[in-house]
């Protein structure tokens, strides 16, 4: 059977979508022909899902995303060109980047190649204890909620490379217009997901390449063992 790594309710459309792709595929075929009243509607939530149904031939028209204000305005502003992924080296200070740290640049290319002005996509776990020893077991035991997060790519350089003195990689991907697209769309569907975070295994560098294969179709993560470091 299959089970997805999403653990948030909110990120299924379905009871037993989390044990079932097949169920949520048709759920989502269902409701693209209903109109959109608000922006809560599972077309302008999950527009990837939509424009995968829609190529696969299984929809009775293109998706009209034209009433989803906030989704708009996202692609708007992130109008995405093509994308990198970010290696920042290791910092020993701080347990939690001990092997280094991996998060996505999307390159707007609003002004020239402004790097600073890009958009950098980060997944980490939302920590709510001060305290070192609960800090570690949670970590290790998958007890935070791990979520995506997009900010201002200056903030991220200004946190590693001026603040820590960490060194910064940056690795272009070679995707096409279509799959920076794809990319851009399945990352604004993350913001309804949230997942168990593991420091070994399930962090920040897993999910990343996790949000690669699904736009690229391409399956890598198979070929991880049991640890999963930045590097």
């Amino acid at each position: 059977g299959y089970q997805s790594e999403a653990d948030s309710a909110h990120f299924f459309l379905t009871p037993k979508g989390k044990y079932s792709p097949e169920a949520e595929y048709w759920a989502m075929q269902k409701v693209m022909n209903s109109p959109v009243l608000d922006e809560d509607h599972a077309l302008c939530r999950f527009p990837a899902r939509a424009l995968k149904i829609w190529r696969d031939g299984n929809a009775k028209a293109q998706p009209d995303f034209r009433n989803c204000k906030k989704l708009n305005q996202y692609l708007r502003s992130t109008n995405a060109k093509g994308a990198s992924l970010i290696f920042a080296g290791y910092f020993i200070q701080k347990p939690s980047s001990a092997f280094g740290h991996t998060f996505l640049r999307l390159h707007t290319n609003q002004q020239g190649n402004a790097a600073l002005l890009d958009f950098a996509v980060d997944f980490a776990a939302t920590v709510d204890t001060s305290n070192p020893i609960a800090y570690g077991v949670k970590g290790i035991i998958g007890g935070f909620a791990g979520r995506f997060s997009r900010l201002p790519y200056f903030l991220k350089l200004r946190e590693y490379a001026d603040l820590e003195s960490r060194d910064v990689w940056e690795y272009p991907l070679n995707l096409t217009q279509e799959e920076t697209l794809k990319l851009v769309l399945h990352l604004w569907e993350m913001d309804q997901a949230y997942f168990n975070y593991f420091y070994f295994s399930e962090n920040c560098s897993y999910h990343i390449l996790r949000a690669l294969e699904a736009i690229s179709g391409k399956d890598i993560s198979n070929r991880l063992k049991f640890f999963v470091t930045p590097l």
